[in-house]
């Protein structure tokens, strides 16, 4: 028996183990659960969101002077989406500081 043989052989018997049976109903069933789905959308746009910003980011960090303050901004429109990202990215490179438009909070123009 070659080793393709006996990967099938155990693959085959995996798929009978209870608890792989267990774990792919349960894939399935959240495969099936709309708003699951939508909610696992809407991270992975922000986190697209998220990977696109902080290479913005980095890429001009790198253009200013090293002792320079650097600030991360969530952009006003995508805010409820992308502020978490922000935090945590802020949170994980302490070089980075966050700013907000104050006067959005306040409704002035």
């Amino acid at each position: 028996m070659d080793c393709i043989d006996l990967f099938k052989k155990a693959a085959a018997a995996l798929q009978t183990d209870p608890r792989y049976l267990e774990l792919d109903a349960a894939r399935r069933e959240n495969d099936s659960d709309e708003e699951l789905q939508n909610l696992i959308g809407e991270f992975n746009l922000a986190r697209l969101d998220l990977n696109n910003e902080s290479a913005k980011a980095e890429t001009n960090a790198a253009r200013v002077a090293a002792g320079c303050r650097l600030y991360l901004q969530p952009e006003w429109s995508r805010y409820d989406r992308i502020v978490g990202p922000v935090v945590e990215y802020a949170k994980a490179n302490p070089r980075w500081n966050i700013s907000v438009q104050a006067h959005k909070f306040m409704r002035i123009p």
